[in-house]
């Protein structure tokens, strides 16, 4: 069950970046939906805060651009003016990778929690951890429907509702970079196998060296 709890903000609203300035006057109010304690969760939201070592970036279902913070363990939001939210969770470490999934929200790979992350654009975060994920670099919407990253040495699935799946190969070798092609599979960056790499759906990896 989601509630809804309403934030008083005396300071000004917006602090934003690359010569954009949205501040508010006086008081402004925010809205922000927090989950209830049962289940993983957790929504806490700071809305200024600057932009710090940023990594990935990926247009949202919103309209905006979002990114990951590095440097200050957070997802960023900024709007095509130059409006600029963040949203930070005790979880958030590293974030690299970010990507709109399919059920309209953004997946992230967050590298030093050993987890993957689901955001929505109201700011609500869930973290899914596996034994399999190990500091994830990127991410991409596959045509399955899930999301595929990479993993230490593996390719990675996560559906929407959390279900992982790791699909190891020995010729696998420090993957970076993943992105969907237009055949239906997945494309990677094998970068400490000096190769790219391809995956279909069912799991099955090719290497191209040449």
């Amino acid at each position: 069950m989601i509630g809804r709890l309403t934030v008083l903000l005396v300071a000004p609203l917006v602090v934003a970046s690359a010569g954009f300035v949205a501040a508010g006057s006086g008081s402004a109010r925010a809205a922000v939906d927090v989950a209830a304690p049962a289940g993983p969760k957790v929504s806490i939201t700071s809305f200024v805060a600057p932009v710090s070592h940023p990594k990935r970036i990926t247009a949202g279902p919103d309209g905006a651009l979002w990114f990951t913070n590095d440097g200050n363990n957070s997802i960023g939001r900024i709007s095509t003016g130059g409006k600029v939210t963040r949203f930070r969770h005790a979880g958030i470490d590293r974030p690299l990778g970010i990507v709109a999934g399919p059920d309209g929200a953004l997946w992230f790979a967050n590298e030093g929690g050993d987890s993957i992350g689901r955001i929505t654009t109201g700011g609500i975060v869930t973290l899914f951890s596996d034994a399999s994920i190990r500091g994830p670099q990127d991410i991409a919407a596959g045509p399955d429907g899930a999301l595929w990253f990479t993993n230490r040495d593996s390719i990675g699935r996560i559906t929407t509702s959390g279900t992982v799946t790791n699909f190891r190969n020995a010729s696998v070798r420090g993957p970076w970079g993943i992105a969907a092609g237009p055949d239906g599979a997945l494309w990677f960056t094998n970068y400490r196998g000096d190769s790219i790499g391809r995956i279909t759906i069912s799991g099955t990896v090719t290497n191209f060296r040449h």
